[in-house]
């Protein structure tokens, strides 16, 4: 009795869509990423007081809201 493989790699070739889909979607992991740096950056560190840091959420509520939105697409491409 001879073995059979489960998956035959005669028919694929390293041409074939799946991975460039997966080059294109680390490239854009990695944009999405230092996006999100850029984003952090823009924020700036957080105060160490209680009143400081109402103020500092106020001003950096655009940056720090697309922060978190970058890191679910990253979180969806990477799922594929």
């Amino acid at each position: 009795m001879t073995a059979v493989p489960l998956f035959d790699k005669s028919n694929v070739s390293m041409s074939d869509g799946l991975s460039k889909i997966g080059g294109i979607s680390f490239v854009i992991i990695g944009a999405l990423f230092f996006f999100k740096y850029l984003l952090d950056l823009m924020a700036g560190p957080p105060p160490s007081t209680g009143e400081e840091i109402l103020a500092w959420v106020v001003s950096a509520k655009l940056p720090m809201s697309l922060v978190s939105e970058s890191l679910f697409f990253v979180g969806g491409l990477e799922a594929i």
